[in-house]
């Protein structure tokens, strides 16, 4: 792994591999490629940390399901995020939910009480949201049994939660048991506040109340969530914001995060009744070369006859699925959106040559191909404003697939170079010497090579560095001649009929 990118030499005072980011140069890789950061609201599950989860079952079965199926509620959103991101190729998740201000867990009213209906302890959901108004609890024996009683938690009528424990003459403090036996529960708590007689009277099925979910919810309370995600493998970041102070909040972080060596992209979404001219000046204001902004969507059938329109958040996550997968020579223009159906452009639509001048991503239809990606670029359209990571970027950073490769040759090169000066046997790593700085450059180029063969790159050779001495335990190499190869996109075909 690259440690961190840096602006200037000399690099920091602590061992590690650093990279430099010039107008020709590399940029470092993702790690947890197809993996994509969610953040959204949602009417249950964790807030204040962040979770990895394999499916959108699994996202689902977390948060709850999705406030509205299309873009109409926003209340809970988790769910949509992580089923557009599939449809794009993501194949897992990070996830972190949004708090903002005013939720409430829904808690069972008065409490639990013994078998002398004195309360000893509070029963709450595990999470605040009004998902938890949906809950019930019943207290009772297990049933076959006189050793065991159990606490059941329902949604609606299913049960969710069972929490089994001891009963009987020997048992003194039922309340605490049943504390320790809902300790992480995924649904509903116990927490004691009394040991009352010792014995947990039975309760007939009751519901939980009082659930809330957050009042209100502000650009702020996304940049909390979006650090929550620094620790954990993704490639992709989106959320289920079409704010654009919230675009900017992204920006800031996935840059922050490609700084620090942590290497992320990020896909934000305007929906179409925002006008064109305002789609087209919101995503050239970004100017991020990693940074895709959607300005339309596409029509996709729900399963039960109605079609909802993929635009806005949900075009962005779809994207975000799509660009979390890229890897070295791939290219984000023309990606089909399988089972799509028709467009979203809105009125009047956009014209192509403007969109890609300002930065803005679009979809477009193909009689072979059907609903599909148009031109894949970030919002980089003036490459002479520098991000914070990089010395100095050209023209080519704007396309996704030259972001990609870029990602991918450092990558493999810092981890290359990371198993050699790591080495278990410390008298095999490579001295900061001409022969060992040879072997550093020999296993780059081992790297280079294979990129070339590939079609990834056209050219490029690493050598050690002659513009800044190898001092200490510091080395430094360059690429020369490093040229990233993109795919055949605009092709143009001379028709010079005769006449018969």
């Amino acid at each position: 792994m690259v440690d961190r990118l840096i602006t200037s030499v000399p690099p920091p005072n602590a061992p590690g591999i650093y990279g430099i980011i010039s107008s020709a140069g590399p940029m470092v890789g993702p790690s947890g490629v197809g993996i994509v950061a969610i953040v959204g609201k949602a009417s249950f599950g964790p807030l204040g940390t962040a979770v990895q989860l394999g499916s959108p079952a699994a996202v689902q079965s977390t948060y709850g399901a999705a406030s509205a199926v299309d873009r109409t509620d926003t209340t809970s959103t988790m769910a949509n995020l992580a089923r557009e991101a599939a449809m794009g190729g993501a194949i897992g998740y990070v996830c972190a939910r949004v708090g903002g201000t005013g939720a409430a867990p829904a808690a069972l009213l008065g409490g639990l009480m013994d078998d002398a209906s004195s309360v000893v302890g509070n029963l709450t959901a595990s999470y605040p949201g009004v998902f938890g108004n949906q809950l019930f609890a019943q207290v009772r024996m297990v049933p076959g049994t006189t050793t065991q009683k159990e606490l059941v938690i329902y949604q609606g009528t299913v049960i969710v939660q069972d929490n089994r424990f001891a009963t009987g003459a020997g048992v003194t403090d039922e309340a605490a048991l049943l504390a320790a036996a809902t300790v992480g529960a995924p649904y509903a708590v116990f927490t004691k506040t009394s040991v009352g007689s010792g014995k947990l009277g039975t309760l007939a099925k009751a519901p939980f109340t009082g659930g809330l979910d957050p009042s209100s919810v502000a650009a702020s309370d996304y940049s909390n969530a979006f650090a929550l995600l620094s620790t954990y493998p993704w490639a992709t970041l989106c959320t289920d914001s079409e704010n654009t102070a919230v675009f900017s909040a992204i920006q800031s972080y996935v840059d922050t995060e490609t700084l620090w060596g942590r290497f992320r992209t990020g896909c934000v979404a305007e929906p179409t009744s925002i006008p064109i001219a305002t789609r087209y000046s919101d995503a050239a204001n970004l100017n991020a070369a990693l940074i895709r902004y959607q300005g339309t969507g596409f029509t996709f059938p729900n399963g039960d006859g109605t079609f909802r329109a993929d635009e806005g958040y949900l075009a962005s996550a779809v994207e975000a699925g799509i660009l979390s997968t890229l890897t070295p020579g791939q290219s984000m223009t023309w990606r089909v959106i399988p089972g799509a159906t028709g467009l979203v452009v809105g009125n009047p639509a956009y014209d192509e040559p403007t969109a890609i001048t300002n930065g803005m991503g679009y979809f477009k239809y193909s009689s072979t191909l059907g609903i599909r990606t148009g031109a894949g670029i970030s919002t980089l359209v003036d490459w002479g404003r520098t991000p914070v990571w990089a010395t100095q970027l050209n023209s080519g950073w704007r396309y996704l697939q030259h972001v990609a490769t870029a990602f991918g040759l450092i990558e493999d090169i810092g981890d290359t170079w990371e198993g050699m000066v790591a080495n278990p046997n410390p008298s095999l790593r490579p001295p900061n010497t001409p022969a060992g700085r040879a072997a550093l450059v020999a296993a780059a180029n081992g790297i280079a090579k294979q990129y070339t063969d590939n079609n990834w790159i056209q050219g490029g050779d690493v050598i050690v560095d002659p513009t800044h001495p190898s001092v200490g335990n510091t080395a430094y190499f360059t690429f020369e001649n490093l040229v990233v190869a993109l795919s055949a996109e605009r092709l143009v075909l001379a028709l010079p009929f005769g006449t018969p």
